[in-house]
């Protein structure tokens, strides 16, 4: 069954409860596998079956509970943008009218109150302001209303209806022998609407905020590009640009499109993608990518991959992917925020009637100021975005400094981690080894048939070792050979016309029983001075693989390794190298760069089962490693961080990718990982201890011991930045120290 993954906007949410629904109408759809929604950024990703279930019939389902899924549009972080500052503009004009009225509703009840006229202005003016700009709520709470829906909206609009219509109702009744302007609420239901709306414009300018890190990405891609035609050099649109395209970059431009030079040559600043600050030299036949910098010279260019599927555009994709994706830790708020609004009109009808049963009907009054009170103080929205928000600025930021994170679950297990498994090759070193010593033992006259041997099977692998040995080989000959085998762990076999050919390492030869001894003292030099060893074997008689030429390779460590190995330990993680070299080789790196302990002669089975062994007891562990022999292990762990220039395969199944080489990003995103958790933990302690907090004080739990009654207006204020203050103490983490 093949399914199908897409992001859509979702329009008309407001509050965790909206989230909530939309969720669940998905999740219970037929064809549907997996289904989430985020608040922060009005999404929802669906995967599903297109053979039963289409977009339309999910649009259909959502808008039956009141909301729209918008299948008719992908996401888009541009379009998500435009839609927010336009959203953000239309608050701020409705808070300005609203505010307008408001102040001069209370400013008329304080001077002209006691007058009839008086009144009949204020309530003109409130019922202006209510049913004017507030109309927006009324509205979203009808149409979940005729879906039997309830949200963040219905609340608004009750509070902000119950005190007009009763205060109407007070005024018709007695006019001007009302004792007291104080029993009229028309400024209070004015207030509401104007405090909520000036809430809901700075909520959504702080989360406008939180999708940065895409839109920084996107920009750096250019809208226009120079296609080579035969007439000349035309400027054409992003859009208009095809595969096989020929394109001309100017000095000081940024490449539009990944693609391969075909002519002429420059330095490239490719510190968007790579992380790495030294600009590379593009010649001929060399992959250039979009988004980064070409820097002197003009280049001419092939397009090979364009927009969503250039590097940049799957890179913009997964932090899309990562950012609408939920960490484990929401799913305490998303429980709650599923009964909040039931919950807290039960919590109003409960408190009308305790103040009637108290007092009788003489406290109706201050009975139904109670009721509208809870009703306007109650907050689901901080619940909602207490942790999209904090995942959201995190991951925008890790991509920003080129840590690209798969989820957020993932981010929230970063946190937790307690030792960091390492691989050796091209993680804690370069990455790119070279021959430094060769030892034959074979005829000189066979040497040739040898190089090209191995350069052909190496050229097959895909192993960190495999493009140092074919540089080496120094041959562009290639021998025909078959049954070509190539195990993780093992090396690569294959057979040609002459002989049966093995390149492996010492230990994979020891395991299968090949006698070593004429060897040793070789291989103990080799190691002696910290070479990795690879064995060229050939069948010899009685068809018994036998050594013919060790290759020792040498690999610089990074310079980055001590540093962040050091910071590891700093934070408490215990360090640990797993590597399928030999024991002294391992040793040798395990001093030079300060780690707790390292281990040598492993298969990728093995670096599993150390990796088993550390997670006993509930310790959470991360592996590092880039090749497809780490990729086992990578899968398993808790957190997977894979390097950049590795394996594909080491990529795909990690839960963090390092788009740089710098080892420090490895401290780094466990840190930012410790910070999210943090603030997702204030965000959410801010939400739950604000609703239990002031519930109770709106309900008049303060009124038996010293008198005092919460105002409608103070609620509605108290609520509106109640978001607003989740919101801002999540874009803490977009500050700070990068790598």
């Amino acid at each position: 069954m093949a399914t199908e993954r897409h992001i859509y906007p979702v329009e008309g949410m407001s509050c965790a409860a909206c989230s909530a629904s939309v969720e669940s109408v998905l999740l219970h759809t037929p064809g549907v596998e997996q289904a989430g929604v985020n608040l922060a950024n009005a999404t929802a990703w669906v995967v599903f079956d297109p053979s039963a279930v289409d977009p339309d019939t999910l649009r259909q389902r959502v808008r039956a509970v009141g909301f729209d899924l918008r299948t008719d549009q992908e996401y888009s972080p541009l379009a998500m943008q435009r839609r927010r500052s336009q959203e953000a503009r239309q608050m701020l004009r409705r808070f300005i009218a609203a505010a307008i009225g408001a102040a001069l509703a209370m400013w008329l009840q304080m001077q002209m109150g006691h007058s009839l006229g008086g009144r009949i202005a204020v309530a003109v003016i409130a019922g202006l302001v209510v049913f004017g700009p507030g109309w927006l709520f009324h509205r979203k709470a009808f149409a979940l209303l005729r879906h039997g829906g309830a949200n963040m909206d219905t609340l608004v609009s009750l509070s902000a209806t119950i005190s007009f219509v009763y205060s109407l109702c007070m005024l018709i009744r007695y006019g001007s022998t009302l004792a007291s302007p104080h029993s009229l609420y028309f400024d209070s239901a004015a207030m509401i609407v104007a405090f909520i709306l000036l809430g809901k414009w700075l909520e959504s300018l702080a989360k406008a905020k939180t999708s940065g890190a895409i839109e920084q990405l996107m920009g750096y891609q250019p809208n226009t590009a120079h296609r080579v035609e035969d007439a000349g050099v035309e400027e054409v649109a992003l859009e208009q640009v095809q595969v096989g395209d020929r394109l001309l970059v100017r000095p000081g431009e940024r490449l539009p499109v990944d693609g391969e030079v075909y002519e002429g040559q420059s330095t490239v600043d490719e510190s968007t993608i790579t992380g790495e600050p030294e600009p590379v030299l593009k010649v001929h036949g060399e992959h250039v990518y979009a988004g980064t910098m070409n820097q002197q010279g003009a280049i001419y260019i092939t397009a090979c991959g364009i927009g969503a599927e250039s590097v940049l555009g799957r890179i913009v994709r997964q932090v899309e992917e990562a950012q609408g994706s939920k960490a484990p830790v929401q799913a305490l708020a998303d429980r709650v925020a599923a009964v909040f609004v039931p919950v807290v009109l039960g919590i109003a009808i409960i408190t009308l009637a305790a103040w009637l049963l108290a007092g009788g009907v003489g406290m109706w009054n201050q009975a139904l100021l109670a009721a509208v009170t809870v009703l306007a103080v109650a907050c689901p929205c901080a619940l909602g975005l207490a942790t999209p928000t904090a995942m959201m600025v995190a991951i925008g930021r890790a991509a920003k400094s080129n840590v690209l994170v798969k989820d957020a679950q993932g981010l929230q297990l970063a946190g937790e981690v307690r030792t960091v498994l390492l691989d050796k090759t091209g993680t804690l070193t370069e990455g790119h080894p070279m021959v430094a010593e060769v030892a034959w033992h074979a005829p000189e006259a066979e040497q040739g048939r040898i190089r090209t041997l191995a350069a052909t099977l190496e050229g097959l692998a895909n192993h960190p070792l495999s493009e140092p040995i074919i540089t080496w080989a120094a041959t562009d000959s290639r021998a025909a050979v078959q049954d070509v085998e190539s195990i993780p762990g093992y090396g690569i076999f294959a057979r040609s016309a002459e002989t049966s050919v093995w390149i492996c390492s010492p230990r994979a030869a020891k395991e299968k029983g090949v006698g070593l001894e004429a060897i040793s003292k070789e291989l103990d030099d080799f190691e002696e001075r910290g070479r990795t060893v690879v064995l060229y074997l050939e069948s010899g008689s009685g068809g018994r693989m036998e050594p013919r030429l060790l290759l020792g390779l040498s690999d610089r460590v990074k310079t980055s390794a001590k540093e962040a190995m050091a910071r590891l330990r700093g934070m408490g993680i215990h360090t640990v190298m797993l590597s399928g070299d030999r024991q002294r080789s391992v040793d040798r790196v395990v001093q030079e760069v300060g780690l707790d302990e390292g281990h040598g002669e492993l298969l990728p089975q093995q670096k599993e089962d150390w990796l088993a062994q550390e997670r006993r007891g509930g310790v959470r562990v991360c592996m590092v490693g880039d090749g497809v022999n780490d990729s086992q292990a990578l899968a398993r762990a808790d957190v997977g961080i894979a390097m950049g220039k590795g394996a594909d395969v080491a990529m795909s199944v990690a839960t963090i990718t390092l788009a740089t080489d710098n080892l420090a990003a490895i401290p780094w995103i466990l840190s930012l990982s410790r910070s999210t958790m943090r603030i997702v933990r204030e965000n959410l302690f801010w939400a739950f201890f604000y609703n239990l907090l002031t519930i109770p004080v709106a309900a008049g739990a303060l009124y038996p011991l010293w008198g005092i009654q919460f105002d409608p207006m103070y609620a509605a204020l108290a609520m509106a930045f109640s978001s607003v203050t989740v919101v801002l103490n999540s874009l803490r983490l977009g500050h700070g120290k990068g790598i």
